[in-house]
């Protein structure tokens, strides 16, 4: 199952934890940061590693979303990589675990994840400072989900925060 690893600026994740991501998720992975008021999308297919921790390592002092991806629906390719845009520019998700209800939305080859991005990006910009939409969106991602939203201010938010595990500020789905 993938894994979203929610990094406050100024701390660092521990080199094992992402070893051990990376050694468990090797179908790509990608980040999310606020500069300048917009959200940066970045995503690298397994080969890239190295690239993606030395770029991991400038972001210290930002809010950063990782996400690593262990494919189960949709094909392994940088479309189906984690962030995805909801937003263009303003905000990203990432998700980990299964969207069966996104499935019927997926077109051929795409992750449950992008088509949920898609289907979100109809959604009122403000849709996560309203109870009612963030209640309707946990009932249709299923109980087992989690997304985490970064927007253009680098705020984070993570819907099914609770079945995650926090260590040293750091989140991990």
């Amino acid at each position: 199952m993938c894994i979203i690893i929610s990094k406050p600026k100024g701390t660092i994740i521990p080199q094992e934890h992402l070893k051990h991501s990376h050694i468990n998720n090797q179908d790509g992975v990608g980040i999310m940061y606020a500069q300048e008021g917009v959200v940066k999308i970045e995503k690298w297919l397994n080969q890239d590693y190295d690239t993606f921790l030395s770029r991991l390592a400038e972001l210290e002092n930002k809010n950063v979303v990782v996400h690593y991806r262990a494919a189960s629906v949709g094909g392994v390719n940088l479309n189906n990589v984690h962030p995805f845009w909801v937003f263009e520019n303003k905000m990203a998700m990432c998700h980990n675990g299964t969207i069966f209800k996104a499935r019927e939305l997926a077109k051929e080859g795409e992750s449950d994840s992008c088509a949920f991005a898609r289907m979100l990006s109809e959604m009122p910009v403000d849709f996560l400072g309203r109870q009612g939409l963030v209640l309707m969106m946990k009932e249709y991602i299923g109980t087992q989900s989690r997304l985490a939203f970064l927007d253009e201010n680098g705020t984070i938010a993570i819907i099914n925060k609770h079945l995650g595990k926090e260590v040293n500020g750091v989140w991990y789905s």
